[in-house]
């Protein structure tokens, strides 16, 4: 089992469902390794939450408006992340890869409620008691499935649903709705 921080857990939630792993090639690897984690966020409030995060745990950052603002005006701001807790989440806790590591399996219901407040605040929509949570990534949908059901907490299973907008390219959506208790 793996040991996390409550704070680095929330990390790790915050870059699957917000952030992006900014990968460069290690010519002393010979391979692309992870050299930033980043987030491009628009929404004050997620804004200030992150922020929050990051000056709890220490964590030098950087924040800066897009250069390229102009052609994506919906996600204006840029928060990137160095140094060792970057390379400790990105490389060792997400082991490069940008979804729910199995071991989140094995963590115990106070973490569960750590998990399901930051997928709230990011991806999740509030509706009447519940908050309802749609991605595109089976496996992270599968997680907090099992998840949810390992420690009996109240949840809604809407499975799998075509997306809506009708685009050709249009991805499954797997939803699920969660209490925060």
């Amino acid at each position: 089992m793996r040991t996390v921080t409550d704070d680095e857990l929330r990390l790790i939630v915050w870059t699957v469902m917000d952030g992006c792993l900014v990968k460069r090639f290690n010519k002393t690897l010979n391979r692309d390794t992870v050299h930033r984690i980043q987030f491009k966020l628009s929404k004050k409030r997620k804004i200030d939450s992150l922020k929050r995060l990051l000056d709890r745990i220490g964590l030098p950052y950087t924040f800066n408006k897009c250069k390229k603002s102009g052609l994506n005006k919906l996600q204006p701001y840029y928060i990137r992340i160095y140094g060792s807790l970057n390379r400790r989440i990105s490389r060792e806790l997400l082991n490069g890869v940008k979804q729910f590591p199995e071991w989140f399996l094995d963590l115990n219901k106070k973490k569960l409620k750590i998990i399901l407040s930051i997928i709230a605040i990011t991806d999740g929509s509030k509706s009447y008691a519940k908050y309802v949570w749609p991605t595109t990534n089976k496996h992270d949908y599968d997680i907090i499935r099992t998840l949810c059901s390992i420690h009996n907490a109240k949840y809604i299973d809407y499975g799998p649903r075509s997306n809506r907008g009708g685009f050709v390219n249009s991805k499954i959506q797997y939803v699920i709705g969660f209490y925060l208790w």
